[in-house]
């Protein structure tokens, strides 16, 4: 019987009503106010009993028209699930293995394999063995109700199949996979990185006809593991890893007294390191200025392991001095350097340990030359190229 529950229909009320047992659970609608009931009432002057039965017969219609396309398509519906906050790693794979776990009891399916998660282009990285090896385990909780393959198991077919490390799983090959393993349903991940989060999709395919089973997604909230991780770099088919190119770091420049000094490169030949350095003049008139490597302790060079080394050889623009021959003492370079134009400076270090993978070098000099105060421009973390 029909049931509802309203206030009179001659105040234009909405009009909620379900169809009783007749219905699917869950299906349901809601009428805007009776107007057009109401206007034909007072059109052709109607009578109550008129007016009840037009009403049992708009509703009546209504009700099929709903049970007919609103809730038979709930029946053939797959299951979708999001999570629009982002959470950590064990948060995410706890929430995707009940999914899943859900989708195989719904589905009647017996064993599960879980894919390798990739990126959109269908490579593995690091992440996506950890997030699918981490599934898997997850996975094996529900072992009293369904089957999880294993992942040795998994690679071992894939290998078999010549399927390698791609990723890239269509439906001729998930139907392959599913009949190799026994498997009735697979698990395929992809992860997208969205900067300040990890974007997870994963869907389950049933085997038989590679057909869509359940679709979910998280934002995994990205951790100082999880970026070291993103970090490692991609698989290959051999199973090698293929890091990232790292982005050059940008050398060290500092400027004092309006010169800008800029590292180029401080290069390595057996025990001797030679660092060239960027002088510019960052005024509007030409000036004049000395390095200073007279001393031992001038301009010296500092490595990463705290060894500290003298100025063996200096050259400046045209201008060159050299300790030779067990000299102690040399002689300064003094030079005119145009308005912002670059002058090199090279400066050559002896005895250099082997093992050392960074140089920190003191420019000293002197502006102007008249002043005769002595000024510095430190130069931090150039690495030493081999």
């Amino acid at each position: 019987m029909m049931e509802d529950t309203r206030e009179t229909l001659e105040k234009g009320t909405r009009y909620t009503f379900t169809h009783g047992e007749h219905l699917p659970k869950g299906c349901h609608a809601e009428l805007v106010s009776a107007s057009i009931i109401m206007r034909s009432r007072n059109k052709f002057g109607m009578t109550d009993r008129s007016v009840k039965m037009m009403r049992r017969y708009i509703l009546n219609s209504l009700v099929a028209v709903f049970f007919i396309i609103g809730c038979a398509t709930t029946q053939s519906q797959v299951q979708v699930t999001e999570q629009s906050k982002k959470v950590d790693v064990n948060t995410v794979i706890s929430q995707l293995s009940q999914q899943i776990s859900s989708t195989m009891l719904e589905q009647n399916k017996r064993r599960v394999a879980v894919m390798n998660f990739t990126l959109q282009t269908g490579e593995i990285t690091e992440l996506g063995l950890y997030l699918s090896d981490k599934l898997t385990n997850s996975l094996f909780r529900y072992r009293d109700k369904f089957e999880v393959v294993e992942r040795t198991r998994l690679e071992s077919a894939l290998k078999e199949m010549r399927l390698g490390m791609t990723g890239i799983i269509d439906d001729k090959t998930a139907q392959s996979i599913g009949k190799v393993l026994g498997a009735d349903a697979l698990v395929i991940g992809t992860i997208t990185d969205l900067g300040g989060e990890v974007d997870i999709n994963i869907r389950m395919l049933g085997t038989e006809r590679a057909n869509v089973l359940a679709v979910a997604s998280s934002f995994l909230e990205k951790s100082d593991a999880i970026v070291k991780l993103m970090k490692s770099g991609r698989i290959t088919e051999t199973g090698t890893t293929i890091t990232k190119p790292s982005q050059p770091k940008a050398m060290p420049k500092v400027e004092v007294k309006d010169f800008i000094f800029e590292a180029k490169e401080c290069k390595v030949s057996g025990q001797k390191v030679t660092c060239s350095i960027s002088v510019i003049n960052n005024d509007q008139k030409t000036r004049e200025i000395g390095i200073i490597i007279h001393s031992p302790t001038n301009s010296i060079m500092v490595d990463d392991l705290g060894n500290q080394y003298s100025v063996a050889i200096a050259q400046f623009g045209k201008n060159r001095s050299a300790r030779e021959y067990g000299a102690i003492y040399i002689f300064d370079i003094w030079h005119d350097v145009p308005p912002n134009l670059s002058m090199n400076l090279v400066l050559r270090y002896d005895e250099v340990s082997s093992v050392a993978k960074y140089a920190n070098i003191v420019v000293d000099f002197i502006h102007p030359r008249w002043d005769g105060k002595l000024s510095k421009a430190v130069l931090r973390n150039i690495p030493l190229s081999r």
